[in-house]
């Protein structure tokens, strides 16, 4: 059982564990390039594209799974953005 799902961070019946959507996506596509998910459910996808540096386009019907996957890109968002920011703050502490 993916990690995902023994934690509680269960959000969708369908849901693939991130490391499989990485896989997926540094196999089949290069960093920049655009993952489309046409049924983006719980945002999965999303989050394995921003962890490999691609950009994504996903679409979903449902707006409870649309709130979801909104809260899950946000997370995944502003984690790399605070990994970023300590990464420059380690390299500036380096060069003085």
């Amino acid at each position: 059982m993916p990690k995902e799902h023994k934690k509680g961070a269960f959000y969708h019946p369908t849901q693939k564990p991130v490391a499989l959507m990485e896989y997926l996506i540094r196999t089949y596509t290069d960093e920049g390039d655009v993952v489309l998910d046409n049924c983006i459910g719980s945002g999965t996808t999303a989050v394995a594209a921003i962890r490999t540096g691609r950009h994504y386009i996903g679409f979903e019907i449902e707006q409870a799974y649309c709130e979801i996957a909104e809260r899950r890109i946000q997370e995944e968002l502003e984690c790399r953005n605070k990994v970023q920011e300590e990464k420059e703050i380690r390299e500036e502490k380096q060069n003085q």
